[in-house]
């Protein structure tokens, strides 16, 4: 599989011109096809986490009728390929994952009820195209989190030879 050294798109084996942003990929291609392939490395955990609605991380509250309102549940994977994060509610289950050669910068924010609870919101935005944003709330300590990704988002980029331009 190759990837555009400008942008980070998927690119097929015979294209010249990035289609996303134009960049002239055909030497870039020839010089990696002659160089010996390297193995992809296997993917491996850095960090995992979860959130649960109203923070009520590992309590279960029944209502009536037996409903857990401890649901829906959040649960965060950080590898050295990818974020996972998955929703899991009574009904339905969501996936979502971004590549983190993908990611262009992370946020996090705390108000002062945050930060009272120990908790956060940590914002990932990236060039890809089913999530651009990625907004984790009630996130314990945020700060730490965002450092995690920014720097698994850097050795990625770094091993994949990805670099993002901007325009002024």
């Amino acid at each position: 599989m190759n990837f555009c050294p400008q942008c980070g798109a998927k690119l097929e084996p015979s294209t010249v011109f990035c289609p996303q942003c134009g960049f002239k990929v055909g030497d870039a291609q020839a010089q990696t096809q002659s160089s010996t392939p390297t193995p992809e490395p296997s993917e491996m955990t850095i960090a995992e986490w979860s959130t649960w609605l109203m923070g009520l991380e590992g309590k279960s509250k029944k209502l009536a009728k037996g409903i857990d309102v401890s649901l829906p549940q959040f649960n965060y994977k950080l590898t050295n390929q990818r974020i996972l994060a998955e929703k899991r509610g009574v009904l339905s289950t969501d996936r979502q994952e971004i590549e983190l050669y993908n990611v262009k910068d992370v946020a996090a924010k705390q108000t002062l009820t945050e930060k009272v609870m120990g908790v956060g919101e940590v914002t990932v935005f990236s060039a890809d195209t089913s999530t651009p944003d990625l907004v984790m709330k009630r996130i314990k300590d945020p700060i730490d989190i965002k450092e995690k990704i920014r720097t698994a988002a850097r050795e990625a980029k770094s091993q994949m030879n990805v670099h993002y331009r901007q325009d002024i």
